[in-house]
């Protein structure tokens, strides 16, 4: 590899604002990429690892964060913790299961997913491009 192609992501990413989204280990990476990494902001689904890191780490960008109601891998008690840290603003849950964003999964549910998107959409705008 090449001087000019083994350069950190890092360093490419004061050109434009680059955002993180994340669905489950990858949720709890995007909230990671928050707190370490010069992105403008982080959506997290099912971040599992959120509950533990969170003490460890603040996000220096703004976080989303979706959590399935009825997660058999999230306990509740965790996504409460996360709740109560986060505040409500870009805290939300739904009545589905682990994955419920996924169409190949069998927790599946489109009503939870579509909601989803559509606020991790509009807060991308807000974020990213100063959208209200």
């Amino acid at each position: 590899m090449s001087s000019k192609t083994s350069r950190p992501p890092s360093a490419a990413m004061g050109a434009l604002p680059v955002a993180t989204v994340g669905y489950c280990y990858g949720g709890s990476l995007s909230f990671l990429a928050a707190s370490r990494l010069p992105v403008r902001c982080s959506v997290a689904y099912y971040g599992g690892q959120i509950p533990r890191w969170m003490d460890e780490m603040t996000p220096a960008a703004p976080v989303q964060l979706h959590f399935a109601e009825n997660d058999r891998f999230i306990a509740p008690g965790d996504i409460e913790k996360v709740r109560r840290a986060f505040g409500e603003r870009d805290f939300y849950t739904y009545d589905a299961g682990h994955g419920f964003n996924c169409e190949d999964r069998d927790d599946f549910d489109p009503v939870a997913a579509r909601l989803a998107l559509v606020r991790t959409l509009r807060f991308l705008d807000r974020a990213l491009l100063g959208a209200a």
